[in-house]
């Protein structure tokens, strides 16, 4: 495979907001991802977030649970 990246320029605003980004989903923090996400405008201002919260953490729970499998999986099969 052969990737040659993204070439952008970025302002200042926009860096930031990813950068927190990047940390709230290092985090697990489902609702200030849900702001950085408004922040970064791929959702309008006026999303319903009590509506959509509920279904981001539940998408999260599950990729939290794969993830806690997967390790529980490879430390029974002697890790990797």
């Amino acid at each position: 495979m052969i990737d040659f990246g993204l070439c952008a320029t970025v302002d200042a605003f926009d860096s930031a907001a990813m950068t927190r980004a990047l940390v709230d989903l290092m985090r697990g923090d489902v609702a200030a991802l849900l702001e950085d996400a408004v922040a970064l405008r791929f959702l309008p201002e006026d999303v319903d977030r009590k509506e959509l919260l509920p279904h981001l953490e539940a998408i999260f729970a599950k990729g939290a649970l794969a993830a806690e499998n997967l390790e529980t999986l490879e430390r029974a099969e002697g890790g990797r």
